[in-house]
């Protein structure tokens, strides 16, 4: 994962890129809103030549999100405070075309631990109503479950040994690629997706304006985040500042598993991305986003890019594609 540029976590954090889990923490543990009208979310810095990017809204209702398609730049202007050359994407255009749906909250680990059980998720915290970590392959196999209960197809095809009593030894996906989006079940959400929602119409650093401090506590990220300089453990989902679409914790707390291969993002413009395909991805490594409660401030912006092998514990916020 590439999230902090602390010493500490900087050391924890290079191994994880190295497709390498260290002796270290695990990385995350154990409703109506209405964003109101579309606009025009081109970046004042950027000439396009094509129709506006106009976004698309956001509302929930029983712990899921309704989020509508629409159009967004995905990425860090180069002028953004803290930006990471390395590994932030430049800003392009991004158009989804399909809406989805999204979890409000991280699951938690009652959540979890209800509709699936096993394998056991990070033994960092037993609060119940805190955000679950888990490996990938094991957030996969939640959604999957979530589809079950739904009885919709299942978007990934995982191997068990007896079901659900021992720990799912891989899972891949049904719908590869773009075909992705075309799944009718439940599903990790693409990193693009997670940008778009994390936004909600939004081109600053943090959902609810600037960062101010790249390491240092910082008042908006106080304000929507638990992170490194607010807390030292994994906290109860839904206590700080929602998005302008209804949808907490996107920063901080525990970070979130994508569905996509970690790989390079370009500035071409693109329709519905689908991240790097998994026979060319050389690591295995699979994105993850937010930033966690061990992350510096610079780890919650919206462009903040972070990867980590899929052994690796982190957060869980399903997506289900919403057809016309």
């Amino acid at each position: 994962m590439t999230f902090s540029t602390s010493i500490p976590t900087l050391l924890i954090l290079t191994a994880l890129s190295c497709g390498r889990t260290p002796d270290t923490p695990d990385l995350s543990p154990d409703l109506a809103v209405d964003a109101g009208p579309s606009v025009d979310t081109t970046p004042a810095d950027l000439t396009v030549d094509q129709p506006p990017c106009i976004g698309g809204t956001g509302s929930c209702a029983d712990g899921w999100c309704t989020i509508t398609p629409g159009c967004f730049y995905m990425g860090s202007p180069g002028d953004e405070r803290c930006k990471n050359e390395f590994f932030d994407a430049p800003p392009h255009r991004v158009v989804l075309t399909h809406g989805f749906r999204i979890q409000q909250n991280e699951t938690t680990r009652n959540q979890y631990l209800t509709n699936i059980g096993v394998p056991k998720p990070s033994p960092l915290t037993t609060c119940p109503t805190c955000a679950v970590g888990v490996m990938w392959h094991a957030a996969a196999a939640y959604c999957n479950e979530l589809s079950r209960r739904e009885n919709l197809p299942l978007c990934y095809y995982c191997l068990y040994l007896g079901g659900f009593k021992s720990d799912p030894t891989k899972c891949i996906a049904e719908y590869i690629g773009h075909t992705m989006y075309d799944c009718p079940g439940y599903r990790l959400p693409t990193e693009a997706e997670w940008e778009y929602a994390y936004r909600a119409g939004t081109t600053t650093a943090l959902y609810d304006g600037p960062l101010g401090s790249c390491d240092e506590a910082d008042a908006n990220a106080n304000a929507i985040a638990w992170y490194n300089r607010n807390t030292g453990v994994v906290r109860e989902v839904g206590q700080k500042l929602a998005n302008a679409w209804g949808l907490h914790d996107m920063a901080g707390n525990v970070a979130e598993w994508c569905n996509d291969h970690f790989g390079p993002i370009g500035p071409e413009p693109v329709v519905d991305p689908s991240g790097m395909a998994p026979e060319d991805a050389k690591t295995g490594d699979f994105m993850m986003r937010g930033g966690s409660y061990i992350s510096n401030a610079t780890d919650l912006r919206a462009g903040a890019r972070g990867f980590a092998h899929p052994t690796t514990h982190a957060g869980i916020r399903c997506v289900r594609t919403v057809f016309p």
